[in-house]
């Protein structure tokens, strides 16, 4: 999914359950606009459903709805966008595997859909793996200073306006980074207070400091941690020694980020060329690696489960 400058909304690939918002459930191969709207300012998608948000503050949804992902309190898949409840005051959005967090314009954090592992971080886990959390749920410690969200597979990272970081959910592979078990309540992640970016994968995280330094912590079966093995971290972990990246981007196991010198850099696994290289094999970098072209003009950067687009 990609919004133009004019504010119009785009959409390909897969569609099986209206993902595209398109009204039908075709795959297009090629970028194709969704509505006629020209007030799209935000998009997150995952899998198999998306979330936006629009210039009035309002936020929209679409697509499979199994867990409640769509947070309009039903669990009734939507082929076209639906507004979510009647707020106008919402201001950022993150959405990955099958529940999506949200920020307020008043710092609170809010979340729904999938929630066995406490993703949510409304302090509760869903018992049941076709439970969900349907609606907008304010999470658990009611705290007005939330500043950026990532929504991992089935973890949640952010961070608050003071530069502290935050996770819970499920912490099998240490993706959370708290050296514990996880849970359902957001907890802090150490006390640094210079934290700048994050990006939840999806059983890894990776975020940047604002010394322009670059972390990562979790599972590295594949490298997609960047620090040379294939050994999981509990806790961050500084990747490499440079200070002049300016832009992180994860999603399955592998990471793209960007250098404020306008290159563009991966790492992790391969099998399709994701990494961008010029090469797909299972020889998956360990380290960051510079796509093939070496132009020093990108501007923006998403990874998807096994592909990865960037604009320049």
């Amino acid at each position: 999914m990609a919004l133009k400058s004019d504010g119009t909304l785009w959409g390909w690939g897969r569609n099986n359950a209206g993902s595209l918002g398109d009204g039908t459930t075709t795959d297009r191969l090629t970028p194709t606009q969704i509505g006629s709207e020209t007030n799209w300012a935000l998009i997150s998608t995952s899998g198999a459903h998306t979330v936006a948000l629009k210039s009035d503050g309002t936020i929209w949804s679409w697509g499979i709805n199994n867990y409640g992902s769509l947070g309009d309190g039903t669990t009734t898949s939507r082929s076209t966008p639906a507004q979510i409840g009647s707020e106008t005051n919402w201001a950022l959005i993150s959405t990955s595997g099958n529940h999506s967090m949200a920020l307020k314009s008043d710092g609170t954090l809010w979340g729904w859909g999938y929630n066995i592992n406490g993703q949510v971080g409304n302090g509760a886990a869903n018992s049941s793996l076709w439970q969900g959390v349907v609606t907008p749920t304010q999470e658990a410690t009611r705290a007005t200073n939330w500043a950026l969200i990532s929504a991992g597979s089935r973890h949640s990272m952010a961070l608050k306006s003071d530069g502290t970081l935050w996770g819970w959910g499920r912490n099998q592979n240490g993706q959370l980074g708290d050296g514990a078990s996880g849970g359902s309540t957001p907890t802090q992640i150490g006390s640094e207070t210079n934290w700048a970016l994050i990006s939840a994968g999806n059983e890894h995280s990776m975020a940047l400091k604002s010394d322009g330094t670059l972390w990562g912590w979790g599972k590295n079966s594949f490298g997609q941690l960047g620090d040379g093995t294939k050994i999981d971290k509990s806790i961050p972990t500084q990747i490499g020694s440079e200070t002049n990246w300016t832009a992180i981007a994860t999603s399955g196991e592998h990471t793209v980020a960007l250098k404020s010198d306008g290159t563009i850099w991966s790492w992790g696994y391969n099998q399709n060329g994701q990494v961008g290289d010029g090469a797909a094999s299972w020889d998956h970098r360990l380290t960051p690696t510079q796509e093939y072209t070496g132009a020093t003009n990108w501007t923006a950067i998403a990874a998807g489960r096994d592909f990865t687009v960037a604009i320049k």
